[in-house]
């Protein structure tokens, strides 16, 4: 299944669906395009598809697989995401710098230090926005990142200037 956004011809996401049923949802306004088909997409085409915010857990569970950025950011702007979702996110190898600032910067989602430990503990999470999410963790995370050598030396540094700082050995 592949869906286009017809206004700029863009691919929007590509998805293999098991089965042979999957309703498409698109999360940009304007109309697009959705193409079937069992190798390429170049079966039956849906088109004039419009923006339906609200997918349920089982399409976002399959979109947050989806490798195209743009396609996390939109599941992330879901309202109906959970904390288990994000969490799921935060632990993602193909996490981009603006699906981790987004994360980052919800009041909701920050409040949860498991989603602050797996963005500074994610690669792909851009070392400014990891260096301000180190004072809200656990001196016991801390002290284990400090002594990793899994960790950017970035975070590794900054983990262990405050464990020094809160007086942790």
């Amino acid at each position: 299944m592949q869906v286009i956004e017809d206004t700029t011809g863009d691919i929007l996401y590509t998805i293999c669906v098991p089965g042979e049923c999957f309703p498409p949802r698109v999360y940009r306004d304007g109309p697009h395009t959705a193409k079937a088909g069992k190798e390429q997409p170049t079966g039956a085409e849906l088109k004039a598809l419009v923006p339906r915010p609200k997918a349920d857990r089982a399409t976002r569970v399959l979109l947050i697989r989806d490798v195209d950025p743009q396609v996390l950011y939109y599941v992330c702007k879901n309202p109906r995401i959970t904390l288990d979702e994000v969490l799921e996110i935060t632990r993602l190898g193909t996490l981009s710098a603006q699906v981790a600032d987004l994360i980052a910067s919800s009041a909701q989602w920050a409040q949860s230090e498991q989603v602050r430990l797996n963005l500074v503990q994610n690669p792909k999470t851009p070392t400014p926005i990891a260096l301000k999410l180190i004072a809200g963790l656990n001196i016991r995370h801390l002290q284990a990142m400090a002594k990793s050598w899994n960790i950017r030396p970035q975070i590794k540094q900054a983990a262990l200037k405050t464990v020094i700082e809160r007086g942790g050995r």
